[in-house]
């Protein structure tokens, strides 16, 4: 299972360090910030392939479900230089440390996008505003509860006066 406050805080030191501008998660329910500003918003996970079951543990019966997961974090910057802000972020990406600091939160970058000039009049003002998604890969990891069979019945069984089942075989002899 992937860890969403876990992962959310990473990318958050991620873009807050890289970008130089304040940052906040786009599903908040606060006030709008002061701009320069960057919103986040994890736009999509998807799974890659089948996830692996292993072999069950002989003790517990538990076993581990791990699969790759991708997922797209969505960009947009509001203010001055909004598109220059982004291409920081971007080309952080390229950069060793930046990249260990992620790998260190299960984080890996796979590839980023287009940065998208969405600069537009609201009202009668010009509002400076520029978007990117950055692909990435995180693993999940699930131990499910497995639950152990401790006794089975059969409710067609038929049973003798001492509670010893009655065998009901069918077979036929072929001559």
């Amino acid at each position: 299972m992937i860890n969403f406050p876990t992962l959310k805080n990473n990318l958050y030191d991620f873009v807050y360090g890289q970008g130089g501008q304040a940052a906040v998660w786009a599903d908040q329910n606060a006030p709008q910030l002061t701009k320069p500003y960057i919103s986040m918003r994890i736009a999509s996970v998807d799974s890659i392939g089948w996830d692996y079951n292993s072999t069950p543990n002989k003790t517990t019966l538990k076993s581990t479900l791990t699969g790759n997961r991708e997922f797209i974090l969505y960009l947009q910057a509001y203010g001055t230089n909004a598109m220059g802000v982004l291409e920081n972020v971007r080309t952080a990406l390229q950069k060793t440390d930046v990249l260990d600091t992620l790998r260190a939160g299960g984080i890996v970058f796979v590839d980023d996008f287009p940065i998208q000039n969405l600069s537009d009049v609201q009202d009668t003002q010009f509002l400076e505003r520029a978007a990117m998604d950055i692909l990435f890969r995180i693993a999940s990891i699930v131990t499910p509860d497995n639950k152990v069979i401790e006794k089975m019945e059969d409710v067609n069984a038929k049973y003798y006066k001492d509670q010893t089942k009655v065998l009901e075989e069918e077979f036929s002899i072929n001559t």
